[in-house]
């Protein structure tokens, strides 16, 4: 984003991009497929996207994918669950 431009979010919208990230953190293997993001989220697809990176200085699926990788790491370190189980448990769905 340009300096400057402005970017607005009212207090609701950091609301909801809040619960969005908290929601993210807590059930990363959740399907998360942007209509549902959006119609959650009471945004329109740009703003929410806009809204998450400036609230949060990343795009929704980076920080998604990043709570997934975590997810998998301590299952790996933590429990003795093969890999597959791992990966799906952690949200890495196999593609059909």
């Amino acid at each position: 984003m340009k300096e400057s431009q402005t970017f607005i979010l009212s207090p609701e919208e950091r609301k909801q991009l809040q619960l969005l990230k908290k929601r993210l953190q807590q059930e990363p293997a959740a399907d998360y497929r942007i209509a549902v993001l959006v119609k959650a989220s009471g945004m329109n697809r740009t703003k929410l996207h806009k809204g998450f990176l400036f609230l949060f200085g990343s795009g929704i699926h980076a920080y998604l994918l990043e709570q997934r990788l975590k997810t998998a790491q301590r299952l790996l370190k933590q429990t003795d669950l093969p890999i597959k189980a791992v990966a799906v448990q952690s949200g890495f769905k196999q593609e059909k």
